[in-house]
């Protein structure tokens, strides 16, 4: 699995943020937070419009929904009309997403300072070691189950008694259940051999 791109901080902030009502200029070192109206002469750095990130989100999901199953679209489908945050998304699709954006937001940089004849900050974009395939399923698969779960807690006796559950599960719970079964066995069959074993106490008949 290739590396993903991450920008430095005050070159993210400078694009991403178009909630604040913030300018961001360039300074020579780094990005500057500015009240409008900015400076004459400022060197405003570009900063995306919520219509840009409506887009790229839009792009996004359609590419996306090709590999996920049908909760992974429902999401999906949330998360682009704006009443579910990134973080309801499948982490799996969540990374991806972080990685799509953040390579959008480093061609925009990448052509801003281009477009200024500006150099580019040698530490504009950085590489960091994505989770492997293994940790992404690890956190899927735990997101899913307090979904479920969550889910369970607000069902009625009716909805409980027609949920199916795949015939693996059961497997597990009860081999799960009969592992603990056997301990708690164990465990009483210590304590009662423990007891026979034990002094007679003072003032005791021995037979």
């Amino acid at each position: 699995m290739s590396e993903s791109p991450a920008i430095r901080r005050d070159l993210w902030v400078a694009t991403i943020d178009h909630t604040s009502g913030r300018l961001y200029c360039w300074n020579g070192v780094a990005a500057e937070a500015l009240d409008p109206p900015a400076p004459e002469g400022a060197l405003l750095l570009p900063t995306v419009t919520a219509g840009q990130l409506a887009e790229w989100k839009s792009e996004f999901s359609r590419r996306a929904a090709a590999t996920v199953g049908t909760y992974g679209r429902r999401q999906l489908k949330l998360w682009t009309e704006g009443t579910l945050p990134a973080f309801g998304l499948v982490p799996r699709v969540r990374a991806e997403w972080n990685t799509f954006l953040r390579r959008r937001v480093g061609d925009i940089l990448v052509q801003w300072f281009q477009s200024h004849d500006l150099p580019i900050p040698d530490d504009l974009i950085v590489s960091s070691a994505p989770l492997s395939a293994k940790q992404l399923e690890q956190e899927e698969t735990r997101a899913l189950r307090e979904a479920v779960l969550a889910c369970v807690r607000l069902m009625s006796h009716r909805e409980l008694m027609e949920l199916k559950v795949p015939a693996s599960a059961l497997l597990k719970f009860s081999a799960a259940l009969g592992q603990q079964r056997e301990r708690t066995c164990a465990a009483g069959s210590y304590r009662v051999e423990r007891t026979a074993a034990d002094p007679p106490a003072v003032g005791e008949a021995t037979g």
